[in-house]
């Protein structure tokens, strides 16, 4: 919510007043990305000649809206073997990550408006060295990943604000549990 001090305009104060708005941010929140714009603002102040004074507001451009955006979120998922003689080295695990809205449907995933069909995120290992940087295809609000043990995924900045995601691990040799 803006505040400003009272402006006041007599007789002498007639013709176009100019300001520049600008959005203070004392305490930021990491998860938002704040509006930097410049609003300018025309106050034309007028009098009717009968000592009726009036003064109208007019902003460049968007009326004087800051628009500031929640970040985009992250997700990190790593594949831990806790008995590593029970797995091959190149065994690899199967992992669903299904997107939903806030009502519980599957997510239409958007970035500047635009409908995401794909995702592109890092796989790291044990010691979080990068290993290769991977891109994975959006069907019905889901992806489907593909670890090694010890390996992590990361897919950084590419939730957006409002989705929450459900991890699956798929086709779990027989006697294994999460």
């Amino acid at each position: 919510i803006a505040s400003f001090d009272v402006l006041s305009y007599g007789p002498e104060d007639t013709g176009d007043h100019r300001y520049v708005i600008a959005e203070v941010v004392e305490n930021p929140d990491p998860t938002i990305e704040y509006d930097t714009d410049l609003e300018r603002v025309t106050v034309t102040v007028s009098d009717d000649g009968a000592g009726n004074m009036s003064a109208v507001a007019g902003y460049h451009v968007d009326g004087g809206i800051f628009r500031n955006n929640t970040k985009p979120g992250s997700l990190k998922l790593t594949k831990n073997i806790v008995n590593p003689t029970m797995v091959s080295a190149e065994q690899e695990f199967t992992f669903r990550i299904t997107f939903f809205d806030r009502q519980g449907n599957p997510a239409v995933l958007r970035q500047a408006g635009e409908e995401v069909t794909s995702l592109r995120g890092m796989i790291a290992d044990e010691s979080g060295s990068s290993l290769r940087q991977v891109t994975y295809t959006v069907t019905d609000g889901a992806i489907t990943a593909i670890l090694s043990g010890g390996e992590t995924l990361n897919l950084t900045d590419v939730i957006p604000a409002g989705v929450n995601y459900e991890i699956e691990e798929l086709n779990l040799p027989q006697a294994w549990k999460l």
